[in-house]
């Protein structure tokens, strides 16, 4: 098949970019640069949605340190409070996909879903102070899960918008804000956070996290569908992927179609992402909900339970960007492999931490389990992207992003469930197991082939049996 290059009209060639179609025909936008579309350079639509990250990020990774006042406050168990953060998390990662699919049908572009989504972020702080139970949950689980997640979608997947031909280190950085942002809060909390306190504390927080969030929105840009940044011919981009290989060495080909949700669902890589991603979620959320109530619960309070959760938080944001520029170098799939089986041995480390009252050792194994926790996220987001296309990720990543709500049931409900029945030391073995076997389904994934394209269609386009069109002439 011959390779094109052409303007798609006089209109396009007066703008300043083409139409450039590969011998897959896969077509790409080419020529206009970041300046000219938005009057700003690509490196700010890294460097906004970082800061909208952090400011999310207490929802999740600082509500294990204040747990014990809420507690107080409203009378909660540990079963009750992990069960009211995963239910955040319920909200927070359904909202990917209808956000990402409503994006990419120009209904809800970016900047309007931080707008409304920091509106509700304001809401869910203070209706957490307000004297109804039912408005408290309401607005932290329901408006606090809808608004975060509306938020952390519109941030994951711009950077591989404006960043196509290297997105994995970008995305990486920006996810690491969702887990380091909470760092020094998970320290306020427990030094300052109180049941004469809550109130207040909680309202000035919501307004601060709200009104930022709002300014931000302002920043928010995709660029137009296929766009390719002018530095890069796509053409000469896609020789060379192909190129390595046929070599051998190219790590992480893109994809080679642009692959709809409704596409991408008629693939059985699809549900096995999605598998694998609920299984080392899984571990992932109950170090995030439990590592600071567990270290409580062996007794250390106060500045050493939160230095466990702090290291887990800190280095599960550092680990984001690294696994990102890993995988650009090991292969997406090799880096899986890897973080999977480090946070195997890290889950043995946190048992033996707890078995020997060894505080260095918790914390130690804590801190590397939280790298791993956030090395998963980057890894599925930029995989994702490299099997069915930047252009879709919104929607497609939004698709595996929902593992996040059976992992969290198994991860936190579960894993609170099991701390109580066989205590914390059984627990991280348990965990242990389901992210060695996370490691070894890695190995279950490939990326969709044009031939597997052309079945799709087919099968789609194929009359249903007994139709009219199905039933042969007498």
């Amino acid at each position: 098949m011959v390779m094109r290059r052409e303007a798609s009209t006089a209109a396009a060639s007066a703008a300043g970019y083409q139409l450039v179609t590969d011998k897959y025909g896969r077509t790409y936008r080419w020529g206009e640069t970041p300046e000219q579309l938005t009057g700003h350079g690509r490196w700010l639509y890294i460097f906004v949605p970082w800061l909208a990250m952090m400011v999310i990020s207490s929802f999740e990774y600082a509500f294990g340190t204040a747990e014990n006042t809420l507690g107080q406050v409203y009378h909660w168990n540990l079963t009750q409070l992990t069960s009211i953060l995963i239910f955040w998390v319920v909200f927070e990662a359904g909202a990917s996909f209808p956000t990402g699919w409503l994006r990419e049908h120009g209904i809800l572009p970016a900047n309007r879903a931080v707008l409304l989504g920091g509106i509700m972020v304001l809401l869910a702080y203070v209706s957490l102070t307000v004297d109804n139970l039912g408005i408290a949950l309401f607005g932290w689980i329901v408006l606090g899960g809808l608004g975060a997640g509306m938020v952390y979608s519109s941030c994951i997947n711009i950077s591989s918008k404006w960043y196509p031909e290297n997105k994995g280190l970008r995305t990486g950085f920006i996810n690491g804000g969702f887990a380091y942002g909470a760092v020094p809060f998970i320290f306020i909390f427990s030094a300052y956070f109180h049941p004469d306190n809550f109130r207040i504390f909680l309202i000035v927080l919501g307004v601060f996290f709200g009104t930022l969030l709002v300014v931000l929105s302002f920043f928010f840009r995709d660029p137009p569908k296929n766009w390719w940044p002018p530095q890069v011919d796509p053409i000469a981009y896609r020789d060379e992927v192909e190129r390595r290989k046929e070599l051998h060495a190219h790590k992480n080909p893109p994809a080679t179609r642009v692959w709809t949700a409704g596409e991408a669902l008629r693939t059985k890589n699809m549900y096995l992402l999605w598998i694998n991603m609920v299984a080392i979620l899984s571990v992932g959320l109950f170090g995030i909900a439990l590592t600071v109530p567990i270290a409580q619960s062996l007794g250390w309070a106060g500045f050493a339970a939160a230095s466990a959760g702090a290291l887990f938080a800190l280095l599960d944001g550092i680990g984001r960007p690294i696994a990102g520029w890993m995988s650009e170098y090991l292969g997406r799939r090799q880096t899986m492999i890897l973080v999977f089986i480090t946070m195997a041995l890290a889950q043995v480390g946190n048992y033996f931490g707890a078995l020997w009252h060894n505080l260095p050792l918790y914390i130690i194994a804590s801190g590397i389990a939280g790298l791993c926790t956030g090395m998963q996220f980057p890894l599925f987001a930029t995989l994702t992207a490299d099997y069915y296309s930047e252009a879709t990720n919104a929607q497609n990543y939004g698709i595996i992003y929902s593992a996040k709500i059976p992992g969290g049931l198994v991860g936190g409900i579960v894993g609170s469930m099991v701390v109580t029945a066989v205590g914390a030391e059984g627990s991280f073995l348990v965990g242990a197991v389901v992210a060695a076997l996370a490691a070894v389904l890695v190995l279950t994934h490939h990326q969709p082939t044009v031939e597997e394209y052309v079945r799709v269609h087919a099968r789609a386009a194929a009359p249903a049996p007994g139709s009219a069109q199905g039933q042969r002439a007498p």
